[in-house]
């Protein structure tokens, strides 16, 4: 996966977001933000998802593994709870900063 690709996602979630504010968003945009938004969960379930099952599988000693497993697993879980109830909340509170950060990430995709 390129380099640039999150950042171009991220570039392409800001200019919906910022049209949402005025208007509806158009049907191009919301195809395009769609087809990143999968091309970027694709990508990371081929890559780097697969890490959270493996690392702790095979890191432990086997005399321990079942239950070291049942902890990494369940604090992986624990987590992702609590990311997926906090989201909503944490997006509200950037979402003022998101006009700052959008000449940011524009620079940096020029970079």
């Amino acid at each position: 996966m390129p380099r640039f690709c999150p950042l171009l996602l991220l570039e392409l979630l800001m200019l919906a977001a910022h049209s949402f504010r005025s208007t509806l968003l158009t049907r191009t945009l919301t195809i395009i933000v769609v087809l990143l938004v999968c091309t970027y969960v694709m990508s990371f379930a081929w890559s780097w998802g697969p890490l959270g099952w493996l690392i702790p599988s095979e890191t432990f000693p086997l005399e321990t593994r079942t239950t070291g497993f049942a902890f990494a697993v369940s604090t992986n879980m624990l987590f992702t709870s609590i990311i997926a109830q906090l989201f909503l909340t944490i997006h509200f509170l950037l979402f003022l900063r998101m006009d700052c950060c959008h000449g940011i990430i524009r620079l940096l995709l020029l970079a």
